[in-house]
């Protein structure tokens, strides 16, 4: 995987329990590309990155997450 032209870092905290879905809660660093590829034995597999919303924070389909770590 190679990503390309980063937006800004963030980071995500959600609490236990939020939105009832989840008994963990979780904090993650973010960082979000805006172009990224996937290459298999030398040849570039088809796709493409698109923008997406985080909460408030610009973000894509295409991101590193750091750092993720659950709590009780």
């Amino acid at each position: 995987m190679v990503w390309r032209d980063f937006y800004e870092p963030f980071q995500v905290d959600s609490p236990a329990n939020s939105g009832g879905r989840n008994p963990f809660g979780v904090t993650s660093l973010f960082i979000p590309a805006k172009a990224a590829d996937v290459i298999i034995n030398g040849k570039k597999a088809v796709g493409n990155v698109y923008p997406q919303m985080r909460g408030p924070v610009q973000s894509s389909s295409a991101f590193l997450a750091f750092s993720e770590s659950w709590v009780k």
